[in-house]
C-alpha cells in the first residue's frame, strides 16, 4: 500500500485545478462573428483548409463548430507531429491539397507562424490582428479578405 504524503496532495490539488481550469476556458471559447459568414462565401470559390498547432484538449470544440462545414482538409500539428512554423507542415499542407504554395493564401492570428513563414514559403499571406488597425498585408477583420481575394 502506498503512503500519500503532503507532495502527493498538493500535486493532486494542482492537477485538479489546471483541469478546472482548462475546462472553463474550453467552455469559453467562441467563434468571431465574421468567421461563418466570410466562410460560407469563400467556400464557394476556394478549397479551404486549416493548419492548426491547436492541442488535442480543443479539438471537440472545433469538431463540434458550424464552420466545420466549409473546411475541406484538415491538418493539425498534435496529429502530424510537426508544428508550424517548420517549413514541412506547410508543404505538408500544399501536397495535400495538390497545390504549389504559390496558389494558396494563408490567414491567421500568428505573425510568425501564419504571414511571415508562409510567405517565406511563396504563399500570399495575411496576419488578422483583431487588436491592431489594418496596415498592408495585416487584417483586424475577416470581412477585408473581400478586398483582397
Amino acid at each position: 500500500m502506498k503512503v500519500i504524503d503532503k507532495e502527493d496532495e498538493k500535486a493532486s490539488d494542482l492537477v485538479q485545478k489546471m483541469h478546472e481550469l482548462i475546462k472553463k476556458d474550453i467552455s469559453s471559447v467562441s467563434i468571431f462573428y465574421d468567421v461563418t459568414t466570410i466562410l460560407e462565401n469563400l467556400a464557394k470559390d476556394y478549397i479551404i483548409a486549416i493548419l492548426s498547432n491547436q492541442t488535442s484538449l480543443y479539438q471537440k470544440v472545433y469538431e463540434n463548430s458550424e464552420v466545420r462545414r466549409y473546411i475541406s482538409f484538415e491538418l493539425f500539428s498534435h496529429l502530424s507531429g510537426i508544428k508550424k512554423p517548420n517549413f514541412q507542415i506547410y508543404l505538408d499542407l500544399c501536397k495535400n491539397l495538390k497545390t504549389p504554395p504559390s496558389h494558396c493564401v494563408m490567414i491567421g492570428d500568428n505573425e510568425l507562424h501564419d504571414y511571415t513563414t508562409p510567405r517565406l514559403l511563396g504563399m500570399q499571406s495575411f496576419h488578422l490582428s483583431r487588436k491592431e488597425a489594418s496596415s498592408g498585408s495585416r487584417i483586424n477583420s475577416l470581412d477585408e479578405l473581400k478586398d483582397w481575394l
